[in-house]
């Protein structure tokens, strides 16, 4: 590392260029002020590295001047080195967040903005209200209701599946305890193995990263008191290689495995059809006329109710389950919770 001798400018008259090793401007005579900024003109190594201070220039909280690091008391007003008193980084800092608070106060003024934390709670409570009443909209709109209605007709239906005991044929790799009749055996291909069949030579074109070299580069460190600090760095540099390499690669075939098949009849439960009725007005609802016995059963079933209405001059259909259509009359009126086409109950 070598030590290079930067510059700076004096604020109070304007002198550029006066080099680290000052302390005062030698043009007014003032010492190095909070302002003072060191920058670099020229790369040339000092001669005597032993006469730079090794640790950054200290701020007089009272002239607001610099002193070197060394330094005890203030050398422009004699006040004594506190602990607490900044760095010459320690202030840069504070004078560079000092600035970005300024620049930030110049733009809301010229945008007209008010800072966002003034405003938000109001927006927030705004925004808030407007989703409340919509979502209050929507409930009045969805929510279960009331109405008087009289009922004009009523609708049903109800169907029923058959299932029918017989014998059927099917097929499977072991004959059920339950066959009737074996029919026929087969020998059909079960499953498939991966036997490995031969090797073929593969060649493929790999890449790699191999080092290349050493790149270097020299950054310079503000030492704080006029001075900069060269630094070198070395980065390794990596060249991309190419090679081919060659190895066996297996190849399978797939080879069918042969298992008997049983083919036979066995007695099962199967769908047959599915039987429907349906009506209207005033009778009462009822189930398909089956004759189940050994060979018939009821499979699933399934049924809907729904009456006719008028209320206020307008004609409404709504589906219920079957106690509320079984104690709706025709020609009676009656209040009924109603949601989305649907009676839900008698009041």
């Amino acid at each position: 590392m070598a030590i290079i001798q930067g510059y700076w400018d004096c604020p109070y008259c304007g002198n550029e260029g006066i080099p680290g090793k000052e302390q005062t401007c030698p043009s007014c005579g003032k010492t190095r002020s909070a302002e003072t900024k060191f920058y670099m003109k020229e790369k040339t190594p000092v001669a005597d590295e032993s006469k730079v201070e090794k640790g950054p220039d200290w701020f007089c909280p009272y002239c607001d001047s610099y002193n070197s690091h060394s330094a005890t008391h203030c050398k422009n007003c004699g006040h004594e080195r506190e602990a607490t008193d900044q760095d010459y980084f320690a202030k840069r800092e504070e004078q560079a967040q000092k600035q970005e608070k300024q620049a930030a106060d110049r733009e809301r003024v010229i945008s007209g903005s008010q800072p966002r934390q003034k405003r938000s709670p109001k927006r927030l409570i705004s925004i808030l209200l407007i989703l409340a009443l919509i979502i209050g909209g929507i409930s009045l709109l969805t929510a279960p209701r009331d109405r008087g209605v009289t009922v004009t007709d009523r609708f049903w239906e109800r169907s029923v599946e058959v299932e029918e005991y017989r014998l059927v044929e099917e097929s499977d790799w072991a004959l059920p305890a339950d066959a009737v009749e074996l029919l026929r055996t087969e020998r059909e291909i079960h499953h498939y193995d991966s036997v490995l069949d031969h090797y073929e030579t593969v060649t493929e074109t790999r890449s790699r990263e191999v080092l290349d070299g050493y790149d270097t580069y020299t950054t310079y460190n503000d030492m704080g008191n006029g001075y900069f600090e060269t630094e070198e760095h070395s980065v390794p540099r990596y060249r991309t290689e190419y090679y081919t390499e060659t190895y066996e690669e297996p190849v399978y075939v797939q080879v069918p495995v042969f298992e008997t098949k049983y083919y036979y009849t066995a007695q099962r439960w199967v769908y047959d059809r599915t039987e429907t009725v349906s009506g209207s007005g005033a009778g009462d609802a009822y189930w398909p006329d089956i004759p189940f016995g050994d060979t018939l059963r009821q499979g699933q079933t399934q049924e809907s109710y729904s009456v006719a209405c008028e209320a206020k001059g307008k004609q409404y259909t709504y589906t219920c389950d079957y106690p509320i259509w079984s104690s709706m009359e025709i020609g009676r009126s009656y209040t009924v919770r109603v949601d989305s086409g649907r009676i839900l109950e008698l009041k």
